[in-house]
């Protein structure tokens, strides 16, 4: 597995509270929101299928990694609510 910390963190996140997104939130409000380390941020399924399709994922499995480049990585998965 290339990055076995993944499962740790993702079971650690999953257990956090989640920040809800706003009603007609827009792009750059979404991208300041979601770039808090550490922060569970709820998305719509258009921006999760965004970042799936975007670039190739990082890592795949419970859910997917998306960096470009060297970024940090952004970790989604779905809650299945």
């Amino acid at each position: 597995m290339p990055f076995p910390n993944l499962l740790a963190i993702h079971a650690a996140l999953k257990d956090a509270p989640i920040v809800s997104r706003p009603p007609d939130e827009v792009w750059p409000a979404m991208i300041a929101r979601t770039s808090q380390t550490g922060v569970v941020c709820g998305i719509d399924e258009e921006t999760y299928d965004y970042f799936l399709d975007v670039l190739p994922p990082k890592y795949m499995g419970r859910g997917f990694a998306f960096a470009e480049g060297a970024e940090p990585l952004r970790w989604f998965w779905c809650t299945g609510d």
